[in-house]
């Protein structure tokens, strides 16, 4: 048994076989996540620091707080032999941390670099910890040296760790010889697992990027041109009287035959005893806008011969408690691609309406979003397993995972070095701050920056200076670089042969 399964039942304590036996009955699911995120949230994130605990052990002597080059408990400078990971409280840091942000990734290029060196120089600035903000401002510099006496034109590419859902603020801003350079937005990979396909550790992101090619835009699917068969419903009325008035569509389905997908709706139950399938949603108040919202059922296989639309007092629709309800219901016949292009398109609007500031979705191609929604519902590019395969059907929660999980992002610009000359690339941004619980014995939060040295990079890098500014003086509780103090900073070269960099911070001494 996983550790998170026997996490769960000990919290819950259900037995494997009730589990089984509401699977083989499955019930009407009410009240769509949204309703209940906040709790799930908070559910989730206690589970976390109670399994971070036991992940991050406490330093051996004292709080093992110091400044880098001080000795307390363990020693704080140094750095790590043979590329190890010095004084980190886990070997692996991402898997250590309850949220892990990810490395800050070295630049590389599209061609194979030949005659090319470089070197680097990678500054954390902490300064907006002074005001309250939990991150660290990043300069990632790099001298690029051509070595041929003829003039190299080269493809930059610059990695960078976020998720679609992540704010726009988080886009690297990259300049050459000072100069800003028009880049663009390319969405690679994940870590490409079922049933967590998000990176959640430095070994996930090892995995990717040493097997990974090169970047390029998300691949047309087959599915893209897939006959389906749509419902769409709006322009809904109601009257009579009830708490929270829903309204169903149901139809009969035979699920070797057909599956389904829908958007807009807050219930659905599938495999009734009578063979049918419904749908639901709570009815907005008359003259609400959302009256003319459309909502979609989308067939693939073969259509449906009949639906029902009935209105219910509740949520629950529960038979008894009818009320008068209707809808307007149009077919269509057309491909999975088109349709689903218009849902994204539905989609984005409304969450452009509902986000404090916009997210790397809105950068990215609704082409290049459609692809990437098409790879995640259907891996093997066929529908052929069935409803199991889609699970719910639920659009929303498919586009939500796809936009929150963390995957390595690309900027993509052309530059060129003179013919024995060298050219500066500067990627600047704001990096998320990672973090977890430092043990029970401290009863502290620790906070995390690292990057990688070359990590799926092409470039034969001659030097690495790492510099942290730390103006509001954080104690460190452990770090694998060296650090020393340097006039205003503290500053370290990597050693050759060390591939991953840290340090630990703990912002609330």
């Amino acid at each position: 048994m996983k550790p998170e399964e026997k996490l769960f039942d000990a919290i819950t304590q259900v037995e494997d076989d009730l589990v089984e036996e509401a699977l083989r009955h499955p019930a009407q699911r009410r009240f769509p996540w949204r309703r209940w995120g906040a709790l799930a949230a908070c559910l989730a994130l206690a589970a976390g620091l109670a399994w971070a605990a036991r992940l991050l052990p406490a330093p051996a002597d004292g709080d093992g707080l110091s400044q880098p080059g001080e000795t307390a408990g363990n020693e704080a400078g140094g750095a790590a032999e043979d590329g190890g990971e010095g004084n980190a409280s886990s070997g692996d840091i991402g898997a250590a941390f309850l949220s892990y942000a990810g490395p800050v990734l070295p630049l590389t290029i599209e061609e194979e670099g030949d005659g090319l060196s470089a070197s680097r120089e990678l500054r954390f600035d902490l300064s907006p910890y002074q005001s309250g903000e939990r991150k660290a401002l990043v300069t990632d510099q790099y001298t690029l040296e051509n070595g041929r006496d003829t003039e190299q034109s080269v493809t930059l590419l610059y990695p960078f760790s976020a998720s679609l859902h992540s704010s726009r603020s988080l886009l690297p801003g990259l300049s050459a010889d000072g100069r800003s350079l028009q880049a663009e937005l390319l969405a690679g990979g994940t870590a490409a697992t079922a049933e967590d396909p998000s990176l959640n550790s430095w070994d996930d992101y090892q995995r990717l990027l040493a097997a990974a090619g090169l970047p390029e835009s998300p691949k047309p699917s087959p599915m893209e041109e897939e006959p389906v068969t749509v419902y769409q419903l709006t322009g809904y009325r109601w009257s009579g009287e009830g708490e929270a008035p829903a309204l169903q569509f149901s139809f009969p389905l035979e699920e070797e035959r057909t599956a389904v997908l829908t958007y807009g709706f807050d219930g659905s139950v599938w495999g009734r005893e009578d063979g049918t399938a419904a749908v639901d949603f709570f009815l907005p108040p008359p003259g609400d806008p959302a009256n003319g919202e459309p909502r979609y059922v989308i067939l693939l296989g073969e259509d449906i011969d009949s639906y029902q639309i009935q209105g219910y007092q509740d949520g629950s629709c529960t038979p008894g408690q009818e009320l008068e309800a209707e809808a307007q219901v149009i077919r269509r016949e057309t491909t999975l691609g088109e349709i689903l292009d218009q849902i994204i398109a539905q989609y984005r609007a409304g969450a452009a309406q509902a986000e404090e500031e916009p997210t790397l979705a809105s950068l990215l191609p609704r082409s290049d979003c459609l692809r990437l929604l098409l790879q995640q519902l259907f891996p093997t590019g066929s529908w052929q397993g069935g409803q199991d395969a889609l699970g719910d059907g639920w659009l929303e929660s498919a586009l939500q995972r796809m936009e929150g999980t963390r995957r390595v992002f690309y900027l993509r610009a052309e530059a060129g070095i003179p013919a024995g000359g060298s050219l500066t690339v500067e990627a600047v941004m704001e990096k998320e701050r990672s973090f977890g619980f430092g043990g029970s014995e401290t009863g502290r939060t620790e906070e995390g920056y690292d990057f990688a040295a070359s990590l799926g990079s092409r470039l034969f890098f001659t030097k690495q200076s790492v510099f942290v500014e730390n103006p509001a003086g954080l104690p460190f509780a452990g770090e694998n670089l060296g650090l020393r103090p340097a006039g205003d900073a503290y500053a370290a070269v990597l050693p050759e042969g060390q591939e991953h960099g840290y340090f630990l911070l703990v912002p609330e001494a």
